[in-house]
């Protein structure tokens, strides 16, 4: 009877010790979309045309349901203009703005990706595009 209440004491130890092994081990996974960041910044980033000047465009920022929009106030070099077809994209932490500008010199056509911040600051072209490019400059995946 002494060895039957002893190896049930040990099992029960046994059961509790791989017991609160597991919890202890066990982690969370959450899972998030593909192509989404850790940081949902609920922001949409688009082109808005200026009617004034023919072919150039301002970026503009604002929240999904379109509240709270604003320009963003980018000061390009002379002779460049943003090409809006190819896009704009915002950097997954929300501090970056990528975007194709149009650079025309006579009739030699350049197209470059710049970056900036949020708020139009510290301008860096960042890929230098080929004279009379052919190919244009996408920026799907660039940040």
């Amino acid at each position: 009877m002494k060895k039957l209440l002893l190896g049930s004491f040990v099992l029960f130890l046994f059961s509790a010790s791989v017991l609160l092994m597991q919890i202890s081990c066990s982690k969370s996974v959450v899972a998030s979309p593909p192509g989404t960041g850790i940081t949902q910044l609920n922001k949409l980033i688009y082109f808005k045309a200026v009617p004034q000047s023919v072919g150039n465009s301002e970026i503009w920022i604002a929240n999904y349901d379109g509240t709270d929009a604003a320009k963003i106030n980018i000061l390009l070099p002379t002779g460049s203009a943003l090409a809006g077809e190819n896009g704009v994209k915002l950097s997954p932490d929300g501090t970056q703005v990528f975007f194709v500008v149009r650079e025309i010199t006579g009739t030699i056509l350049k197209q470059h990706i710049y970056r900036c911040g949020i708020d139009g600051s510290n301008l860096q072209k960042i890929v230098e595009g080929a004279i009379n490019s052919t190919q244009l400059l996408y920026l799907e995946g660039v940040y």
